[in-house]
């Protein structure tokens, strides 16, 4: 069960990744445009909702796990 909880692991830190790429992508877009407060906030904007679908993934596989097997 441990494999499971590491591909679950691996593809929840790929969308977080992919979710920073765009920010970081978004961000550059607006500096180019010359609109470096939008860009921050579209960058902080993906990278928030990055890190809370990470963390509602790990959280909601870790409920699905009867006691002592946490695969921490």
């Amino acid at each position: 069960m441990d494999d499971d909880m590491e591909s679950i692991r691996n593809r929840a830190r790929l969308g977080l990744g992919l979710s920073v790429a765009v920010g970081i992508v978004a961000l550059g877009w607006f500096l180019v445009q010359g609109n470096a407060f939008r860009g921050v906030i579209a960058f902080f904007l993906f990278a928030g909702i990055g890190w809370w679908e990470y963390s509602r993934r790990i959280k909601t596989e870790q409920g699905r796990r009867p006691p002592g097997m946490g695969g921490s």
